[in-house]
């Protein structure tokens, strides 16, 4: 049974007390955790090309059996997954309940699921990593279709916030932007990280780059945004680990 609404808002904090995790089976045993903690029946993170040590590869993170994970690639289910195909395509959260299910094969690929012990009932968070990769954040439950949409509806924007904060915790993890790869940045919105870097105030930064200090703020947020960091000091530390900006 899924945990007391109540306790809800320690769900995204519970998320940022990954830190510590730096692999796949840390990673793992911290989604486990997370379920049995709020309820769930499994939590899946899924990363599309993912700037990552091993080159770029897709990171996957979850709490499937390893049983279900052999059967989906034996399967080639990544062609006809509904959750994936369409977590991909949109922007909000994606209830499972929401998904077409006229086509035989998705249906057993629900009924499959379900016989390896994954809740019917799910939801999928899609995010864009800063060089437009996609990442999936999904939950899943065994409960009833209304006592699910009604738990999501009333907590959506903390399970977004929780998968967000996960997001934070992998890609810390295992992020490294390859070599190369175009900046998302622009040229004045780099120039301000960089002088950030620098230890230079935005006034200060203002008056060397010949703007206005509203401006080199305005630059400064863009690029947290863009860096999806929570800082001016974590937008740095993003911008020189891959490579965006240089100050040697």
């Amino acid at each position: 049974m899924m945990r007391d609404p109540t306790s809800m808002p320690a769900m995204s904090q519970f998320a940022e007390t990954w830190s510590a995790a730096s692999d796949d089976h840390t990673m793992a045993d911290c989604l486990r955790a997370f379920c049995a903690e709020f309820g769930f029946s499994h939590a899946t993170y899924f990363g599309t090309r993912l700037p990552v040590h091993s080159g770029g590869n897709d990171v996957l993170v979850t709490t499937y059996s390893s049983d279900w994970i052999s059967h989906y690639v034996s399967m080639d289910y990544r062609r006809l997954d509904p959750v994936l195909s369409l977590g991909s395509q949109v922007m909000a959260p994606l209830n499972w309940a929401d998904i077409p299910r006229k086509d035989p094969a998705v249906r057993a690929f629900f009924d499959e699921a379900a016989a390896f012990g994954i809740g019917q009932q799910g939801l999928t968070v899609p995010m864009k990593g800063i060089f437009g990769n996609t990442i999936l954040f999904s939950l899943n439950a065994h409960t009833g279709a209304r006592e699910w949409r009604r738990y999501c509806t009333t907590h959506k924007h903390e399970i977004v916030r929780t998968a967000k904060a996960m997001h934070r915790e992998i890609a810390n993890a295992y992020s490294r932007c390859p070599v190369g790869t175009d900046s998302p940045l622009s040229k004045r919105e780099v120039e301000s990280l960089y002088w950030a870097a620098k230890g230079k105030t935005a006034w200060e930064t203002a008056k060397i780059l010949g703007l206005t200090e509203r401006t080199v703020s305005f630059y400064l947020k863009n690029s947290y945004v863009k860096l999806d960091a929570a800082s001016k000091a974590h937008a740095v530390a993003i911008a020189l680990d891959c490579g965006l900006i240089n100050t040697g």
